[in-house]
């Protein structure tokens, strides 16, 4: 992902970094009260199927898409977990204060997630 990508959101804050606690990722603070988190490789589909179980699956281009979203402390998070091999996928996750809805929430996703996916090396 790079700026770029991410001018429909808002402005980086920071300069992107990537989380201690989930590796292969990488964290955009934007100015406008929200972040973008992707990580590459990620855990399976169906794990994050089984432990995101409030969630529905979606599409993202042809791939299986896990959509998981809700209300963590004072933002609203989306996270879509998709498949690019059996074992592994590409995470996205949004999250977005100021009282966004789960459907703004979604719907800001899903041209970064389509955008990361075109970037992943193919399998």
């Amino acid at each position: 992902m790079t700026e770029k990508d991410l001018k429909p959101i808002g402005t980086l804050q920071f300069v992107p970094a990537p989380r201690v606690e989930m590796p292969n990722s990488c964290l955009f603070t934007l100015k406008e009260n929200a972040y973008v988190l992707v990580a590459v490789p990620y855990r399976s589909f169906d794990e994050s199927k089984r432990i995101q179980s409030k969630g529905q699956e979606v599409l993202t281009g042809k791939h299986a898409t896990w959509l998981s979203c809700g209300k963590q402390e004072t933002e609203m998070v989306c996270t879509a977990t998709i498949a690019v091999t059996r074992s592994e996928s590409l995470m996205v996750a949004i999250g977005m204060g100021g009282g966004v809805s789960e459907a703004k929430a979604r719907d800001t996703l899903e041209p970064i997630g389509q955008e990361a996916l075109k970037r992943v090396p193919a399998a």
